[in-house]
């Protein structure tokens, strides 16, 4: 599909919203590579992805990527877009920005008040409604929002990922999910975040976990950055090597 964007595309979500449920979404990049002058960009589909639009004004400053973008329904006929600077920032903490007008304007959130956090990666941001968002970032903290990424608390401070920095959330239910990153790290709740605990018995390389993907409380696939995929099937208590061709290449 063609787009107007020459940056490296980070994440694409479609929206799920109602009748056109296939209809909508939103794809985000980097910051033009080698431009500092430029903004990372938002793209947005109403079509299914026949055309693709940059919004009109781009969230954060010259020279930030962004690295997770969602979407989902505000009100009765709204289209929230909710993106993640992927950048670090040393006087800031972690940022991230919302428009309901597709990208008209957009508003900035500081999460937070650790300076220099960004989100590490595409599934960074994990939106299960606009009532149950999670947020990853660098040294294993994980922020909650409970009114679509208007505000956000701390759930945890990198004490179950010992400091790890996440990669990757996902979450099946409101109540179960598991996050993953750095250094062979996942970490699983049982109660929507309130309590998060490492699992035992990784997958036992010390490659950085990519990406997560939750089937229900005992099933869990982990993708990881050296080309592997890893499952569990006991709710994260022992984990699998997956074996295809092209494993690990």
């Amino acid at each position: 599909q063609s787009v107007t964007a020459a940056e490296a595309i980070n994440d694409v979500h479609m929206c799920g919203i109602g009748y056109n449920a296939d209809q909508v979404g939103v794809a985000v990049t980097d910051a033009e590579a080698g431009s500092p002058s430029d903004k990372a960009d938002v793209l947005y589909t109403t079509d299914g992805g026949g055309t693709w639009t940059a919004t009109a004004t781009q969230p954060f400053a010259a020279a930030e990527n962004i690295t997770s973008g969602k979407c989902f329904q505000i009100g009765r006929d709204g289209t929230r877009i909710l993106v993640a600077r992927g950048t670090t920032d040393a006087g800031n903490p972690m940022e991230i920005a919302y428009s309901d007008n597709w990208g008209a304007s957009w508003t900035l959130v500081n999460v937070g008040s650790v300076n220099g956090q960004f989100a590490q990666g595409p599934h960074s941001l994990f939106a299960l409604d606009p009532y149950n968002i999670w947020l990853t970032v660098g040294n294993g903290y994980i922020y909650y929002s409970d009114d679509a990424g208007v505000s956000w608390t701390l759930q945890d401070a990198g004490v179950a990922s010992g400091g790890a920095a996440l990669h990757a959330i996902h979450f099946v239910t409101d109540r179960v999910g598991y996050a993953a990153g750095a250094s062979d790290t996942i970490v699983k709740t049982e109660d929507g975040g309130l309590s998060w605990t490492a699992t035992t018995d990784n997958t036992g390389v010390s490659a950085t976990h990519k990406a997560v993907h939750v089937l229900s409380g005992d099933v869990a696939w982990i993708g990881v950055g050296n080309g592997r995929l890893w499952y569990t099937e006991d709710g994260g208590i022992t984990w699998n090597e997956s074996s295809f061709t092209g494993n690990g290449s």
